[in-house]
Parts: structure tokens; C-alpha cells; sequence
């Protein structure tokens, strides 16, 4: 391409991107109208479309609100659930994890997180936040899910542990004796997470909390 072709395309170009612009900020009117349509509009047929626009914004606003607070009832109910399961949790189907000197992998580069605590019951699949404790991204959350299966904890970035998507997931194996007197080991997931994890079996019916040194 010579230099002429090549700046008439970058003309070309930056004059699309500055119609576009334009047309982004062009005027706005209730229920989408098109402004031509609008300014053919009576005052009344205009008021009409602006009434009708705050009917459907406030109805949207309500709708956001109960589902706000279906979630929000989700949560504690939940909540609730897990507090009863660990509470009632045989000896062996509970496990309490300590993770810190952890790092976690944001934007392809390694972040130092904060030490994190974690009280895991069988089967039972729960969300964690750990937060970047320094660097650009300091105070940021990064999450995780945590799952206990008996004999090992596993961390993983998403939901679910995916098979197919192991480098995302970071586990601490052992036998129940081990985790009976206390396991830790370093743990890694080459695209999540590496750092120290401590766990151990609590005694069956208790709710203490886990204390991070």
C-alpha cells in the first residue's frame, strides 16, 4: 500500500469513527423514538411518550429491587444451610483451611493476596474472596470456590471444578489421619492461584472460628 492509499484510508477511517461518535451523542428520546419521528411529535404525544417512559423506568426499577431482595433471601437461607451442616457435620465431613503466603493470577502476572480462612463441609461447594494486598491492583477481590470431598480440598477459580480445566484448580490431598493432625502443603494452579494451605478436622458440632495467625 503506498503512503498516499495509506493516508486516505486513515482519513477514511477517522472520519467513520467521528460519525459514529456523533451519531452515539445524538439526542435521546423516550421509548427509543427516533428523533426525526420525535420532532414530528405533538407536545402531547410527546409528554405521553415521557409518561409512559417513566412507567416502564420505574417498573424496571421495582423488578431490579425484588429480585435484589430474592437474591438477598437466597443468600441467608443458604447461609443458614451451611452454618446447619457444619454445625451437625459428622467428624471427618468438616475440614477448616488456612491459605496464606498465597498469590493469585490476575492479568497474566502474579499478585500477593490477602491470608484467607476457610470452614468446608463435605459435598458442599462454597465461594471465597481474596483481595490483592499490594502493587496496582491492591484492594482488589479476586474469587474462588472451595470444595471438600473427604480426603481433598480443592480451590479453583470458577464454579463447579471443570475437568477440562485443571490448571485453573489448586488441591491439598491426604488421608484422614493426616488431616486429623494436620495437613498443609504448598499448592499450585499454573492460571489461578499458589501460596500455603493449612487444613485440619475440627471437632464434630463446633462453630468456632478459624483463627489466622
Amino acid at each position: 500500500m503506498s503512503i498516499t492509499s495509506l493516508c486516505r484510508w486513515a482519513f477514511q477511517l477517522s472520519v467513520f469513527l467521528l460519525f459514529s461518535v456523533v451519531i452515539a451523542c445524538g439526542p435521546r428520546h423516550p421509548l427509543g423514538i427516533p428523533d426525526d419521528q420525535w420532532q414530528v411529535m405533538t407536545l402531547e404525544e410527546q409528554n405521553m411518550a415521557r409518561v409512559r417512559q417513566a412507567e416502564m423506568d420505574q417498573a424496571a426499577a421495582e423488578e431490579r429491587a425484588a429480585q435484589a431482595r430474592l437474591r438477598a433471601a437466597e443468600a441467608e437461607a443458604r447461609k443458614a444451610e451451611l452454618e446447619a451442616m457444619r454445625r451437625n457435620a459428622a467428624f471427618g465431613d468438616r475440614v477448616q483451611c488456612v491459605l496464606d503466603q498465597a498469590q493469585a493470577r490476575v492479568h497474566r502476572d502474579w499478585h500477593p493476596v490477602e491470608t484467607v480462612g476457610l470452614d468446608l463441609v463435605r459435598g458442599f461447594e462454597e465461594s471465597f474472596t481474596m483481595e490483592v494486598t499490594s502493587g496496582r491492583l491492591s484492594r482488589m477481590p479476586v474469587e474462588g470456590y472451595a470444595r471438600f470431598d473427604g480426603q481433598s480440598v480443592t480451590l479453583c477459580r470458577f464454579p463447579d471444578e471443570d475437568v477440562f480445566r485443571q490448571d485453573h484448580c489448586a488441591r491439598l490431598v491426604g488421608t484422614r489421619r493426616e488431616l486429623q493432625q494436620g495437613l498443609h502443603g504448598f499448592i499450585s494452579a499454573p492460571e489461578f492461584l499458589r501460596g500455603r494451605l493449612r487444613c485440619d478436622l475440627p471437632p464434630s458440632g463446633e462453630l468456632h472460628h478459624i483463627v489466622i495467625p
